[in-house]
């Protein structure tokens, strides 16, 4: 088995993953960047490109979370390669702007099965590759919406707090194998995905203590840290990073 340590990000084509799989291999891992469509395959490989400059080795993987059978075959290919998963970073996620009485059955199903079972595939697929290292650290990318609620898109909210409980449960079943698993759940995070008037800024802005939507970088920031060995007597944590949001 190698002993150069590999990190997994998935949704990792752009935006908050984009930057964290960037910040993960910065910091020495070999990395894996993972996208769900085709047109999202040069971005992959521009991004896996920007990894190898800093000496690491870099490999795109499609694969669509939502499917168990994909998150099983991204964890081998991983395996493949690289030998072993040290690092999990479950970012992949989508949203869905709809009020409650709006929203579909197929709609809110779709948000849950890529954020909440999406999430849960994965450590369920990773995490055998950890326990035979005694090894590893999960992150997994909820929001603060998890934490208060999001007016306006209860999928979302309902699936990142599935993904704070998972992460939750996940630690004290994981915690006899030395795997850690914490959460991080960011703010308001400018990464171009999701377009917003000056209005809607505006009224986010008025719960957030800094007076400003996050970077990317700063979220990436936080994954690094529990990534390494600072947060190894971290588990079962959600690192909020969202400017002091309700405070």
């Amino acid at each position: 088995m190698s002993l150069q340590k590999c990190a997994v990000v998935t949704g990792s084509a752009s935006g908050i993953g984009a930057s964290s799989v960037k910040r993960l291999a910065k910091d020495g891992f070999d990395v894996v960047i993972n996208y769900h469509r085709d047109s999202r395959l040069s971005e992959a490989e521009s991004i896996a490109e920007e990894c190898r400059a800093f000496g690491v080795r870099a490999m795109t993987v499609k694969a669509d979370i939502s499917d168990p059978s994909q998150c099983d075959e991204l964890v081998q290919a991983v395996v493949d390669e690289f030998g072993r998963i040290d690092v999990l970073v479950n970012n992949a996620g989508i949203t869905n702007l709809t009020p409650m009485l709006k929203m579909s059955d197929e709609d809110f199903d779709r948000v849950m099965r890529t954020n909440a079972y999406g999430t849960f595939y994965m450590m369920r697929s990773a995490a055998p590759v950890m326990k035979k290292q005694r090894s590893g650290s999960i992150i997994n990318i909820s929001s603060v919406g998890g934490l208060y609620g999001a007016p306006w898109s209860i999928g979302y909210a309902a699936s990142k707090g599935a993904v704070i409980a998972l992460t939750k449960t996940a630690a004290k079943e994981l915690a006899i194998s030395n795997i850690r698993v914490n959460s991080i759940a960011p703010g308001g995070c400018d990464t171009g995905i999701i377009e917003v008037n000056e209005h809607q800024i505006k009224e986010q802005l008025r719960f957030v203590t800094l007076g400003r939507v996050g970077r990317p970088d700063e979220i990436a920031g936080a994954v690094s840290f529990l990534a390494s060995d600072d947060s190894s007597y971290i588990t079962g944590h959600v690192l909020e990073v969202s400017g002091g949001v309700m405070m």
